[in-house]
């Protein structure tokens, strides 16, 4: 029997909420890797770096930036933890280790993971969330209140280290394509677009 919310086969309940969710945070990631699989890495940062300068390019790439980067990444990983309780605790009310099903799953990814980085693309995630899942199930029994302080200090960190390389790579471009501009600054920008 299936419905909006579940689905159950075989004893193993779907969450078809969730699975759709992921999906669709899934499709997001992939619409901004697509810039890193065709494009420049800087073309994240600025439409400029690949020759992006007309209206719809800054329409798309602003549309991108505020709608879709980042954000995916984040729902992704809202879901991916969400899923990692759920495992959890199917394991332990079907009789079996948690823990043990727990970590055999992120052995797995991290494999997974390492195939995808060494032979297919060097902008893997896997092996990162298979690493941070390790961590972050010693969590899973902390109160909410603790956990929403921690995410936002850690969140706090990881803005100011964004703010800080997003505005050196910014002055970065200005100072490189000034007119009189040090050759070894314009090169040093060349080599980072």
């Amino acid at each position: 029997m299936a419905d909006m919310h579940t689905s159950t086969q075989d004893n193993v309940t779907r969450y078809l909420s969730l699975d759709a969710l992921r999906g669709f945070a899934v499709m997001g990631i992939l619409a901004m890797n697509i810039i890193a699989f065709a494009m420049p890495e800087w073309a994240y940062i600025t439409p400029l770096a690949y020759g992006g300068d007309g209206v719809a390019d800054q329409i798309s790439w602003l549309f991108s930036f505020i709608f879709i980067d980042g954000k995916m990444r984040g729902l992704f990983s809202l879901l991916f933890g969400a899923s990692m309780l759920l495992v959890i605790e199917r394991a332990e009310a079907a009789g079996r280790s948690g823990m043990r099903t727990h970590y055999a799953r992120m052995f797995w990814l991290l494999i997974f993971g390492l195939i995808h980085f060494y032979f297919i693309w060097f902008g893997d995630i896997l092996v990162t969330y298979a690493l941070i899942a390790l961590l972050a199930v010693q969590f899973r029994q902390w109160e909410p209140e603790r956990l929403i302080k921690w995410a936002l200090i850690v969140y706090a960190l990881g803005f100011v280290m964004w703010a800080l390389q997003f505005g050196g790579l910014q002055f970065l471009q200005w100072a490189a394509t000034q007119p009189g501009a040090d050759a070894d600054l314009a090169r040093q920008f060349r080599e980072v677009v």
